[in-house]
C-alpha cells in the first residue's frame, strides 16, 4: 500500500497510515481463515472492504484471532467516531 501512495513512506507508524494497512491485513487474514482461504483473494478482500463498517466489523469480530488487528477500529465505530476510520490523504 506504500506502494500506491508514496508519500505515505515518510509518514510510516502514523496512525492514518497504519490504519489501511492492518485493516487490509485483518481482511485478508479473515479470507485466509474462511472456508480453508476458498475466497482469499485480491478481489474478494476489495469487495470487503467497501462494505459498510457495521457489516464488516460483524463478520471479522466473530473471529477471536482478529481482535489485535480490530480494537482500534472497533473502539473508534463504537464511540461512533467514524472520521478516525476514514482514510486520509
Amino acid at each position: 500500500m506504500l506502494n500506491l501512495n508514496r508519500s505515505w513512506i515518510s509518514k510510516q507508524g502514523d496512525f492514518f497510515v497504519e490504519s489501511p494497512i492492518i485493516l487490509l491485513a485483518a481482511i485478508i487474514w479473515y479470507l485466509r481463515i474462511y472456508q480453508d482461504g476458498k475466497y482469499c483473494t485480491f478481489p474478494h478482500a476489495i469487495e470487503l472492504l467497501n462494505k459498510k463498517y457495521a457489516d464488516v466489523f460483524t463478520i471479522l469480530r466473530s473471529y477471536p484471532e482478529l481482535e489485535n488487528y480490530l480494537s482500534p477500529f472497533v473502539d473508534a465505530w463504537e464511540s461512533d467516531a467514524q472520521e478516525q476510520l476514514q482514510v486520509r490523504p
